[in-house]
């Protein structure tokens, strides 16, 4: 689910992982199977349609990857970050739910279309099928994240890392589409780093003063019981580029 949303179609909270102790030498071999009486499927998609939804992502993504600058890391990282803004809507009606939504066929294939534009996990997952086209080395984040709206709780949310010049950079592709129409992304969470100041002001109530950083209000989250860990964050920023900062 993590390394590879391009299998789009797989509802990874469907699937049992189950662990036999290997005969031999008592190494667990995990093995996977959909949980009884469900398909693994994400909602909508189905053994006949599945074929026409693989063909339309491979092609948009060829399209989009047509038009990608060529060379310079950062410029195509910004231009895909752009894209998934300017041709995204986010979906209100599908946060918590198993659907469309939440894979990266929705973020690649809405064209703004509300009903089945992205929330968090399909912007980045979206963003990871980009990025790993583009031979660019990234991650999958998933954790907790607070802003104004969601106090004092927050919300479970998803965003990207990349790397570049061997340090790691966040990005949200949700948080920095500005909600308008063909808008290219705000880039206040564009390749930040843990102690970069994404909330600037007075705070709201209910916040600390450690979420100003984005190391405060974006929390990653273990995964699972499988013993993986997310790269380290760089603390700062990408440094300055082109004669503008990029924060």
């Amino acid at each position: 689910f993590r390394d590879h949303p391009e299998y789009f179609w797989i509802d990874v909270s469907r699937i049992a992982f189950e662990a036999d102790a290997d005969s031999d030498d008592n190494t667990p071999s995990w093995h996977l199977s959909a949980m009884s009486g469900e398909s693994y499927f994400y909602e909508g998609f189905t053994e006949e349609n599945l074929p026409t939804y693989r063909t339309q992502l491979d092609e948009a993504v060829s399209r989009i990857m047509n038009d990608a600058p060529t060379g310079d890391t950062v410029l195509i990282i910004r231009y895909l970050n752009n894209w998934l803004s300017i041709h995204n809507t986010y979906n209100v009606n599908g946060m918590g739910a198993s659907n469309f939504s939440r894979c990266a066929a929705s973020g690649i294939l809405s064209e703004n279309d509300v009903q089945t534009g992205p929330v968090c996990y399909g912007y980045a997952t979206a963003l990871k099928v980009l990025l790993d086209k583009a031979g660019i080395n990234n991650a999958f984040v998933e954790g907790q994240a607070y802003n104004d709206k969601n106090l004092p709780y927050g919300e479970r949310h998803a965003w990207n890392y990349v790397e570049i010049d061997g340090a790691w950079y966040a990005l949200d592709p949700t948080w920095d589409d500005p909600g308008i129409l063909n808008r290219p992304a705000t880039e206040a969470y564009f390749l930040v780093g843990s102690e970069t100041e994404t909330i600037t002001g007075n705070l709201p109530a209910n916040m600390t003063e450690d979420m100003r950083r984005f190391g405060g209000n974006h929390r990653a989250t273990p995964i699972g019981d499988y013993g993986l860990t997310y790269p380290e964050l760089s603390k700062n920023a990408y440094p300055q580029r082109g004669g503008s900062a990029l924060q």
